[in-house]
């Protein structure tokens, strides 16, 4: 895969500058953001459909699990 996302968190600067070089050296298309999106819509949406479904059927519930 030619792009590569790399997403800023607690990493050092330097950590960070040396995993761009790396991208580099591989010839990868870097975009860097500051907010983690692994989630897009297009992924989120049919994920929250699919669980109003379960709802729906009985086969899930809202209440939260609770520890053994």
């Amino acid at each position: 895969m030619e792009l590569v996302e790399l997403i800023r968190g607690i990493a050092p600067r330097r950590d960070f500058r040396n995993l761009q070089g790396l991208y580099r050296k591989l010839g990868r298309t870097i975009a860097v953001s500051e907010i983690f999106r692994l989630y897009r819509h297009a992924d989120l949406l049919p994920m929250i459909n699919e669980a109003i479904y379960t709802l729906y059927e009985g086969v899930g519930n809202v209440e939260p699990s609770t520890p053994r």
